[in-house]
């Protein structure tokens, strides 16, 4: 979580705590959860949502085939 949040924290506002990080895309806000497993939501307008999905698709966060996602 830490280097992931480093990569996108050069380009985009992030908020970081040691469980958590939240990032502000243009299409909505990404938050990340760390325990044993790393859990992803992401939140945005329906017509944003898929959109926000093949982002975190590409950065490989949406491998373990749960949906974690919600609209606003």
């Amino acid at each position: 979580m830490v280097s992931l949040c480093k990569h996108w924290g050069h380009k985009l506002p992030l908020k970081q705590s040691e469980q958590w990080s939240e990032i502000a895309l243009l299409m909505g806000n990404c938050r990340l959860y760390a325990g044993d497993l790393l859990k992803v939501e992401l939140e945005s307008d329906t017509e944003q949502m898929l959109k926000m999905q093949q982002v975190a698709g590409g950065t490989g966060l949406m491998t373990t085939g749960l949906d974690l996602t919600r609209a606003r």
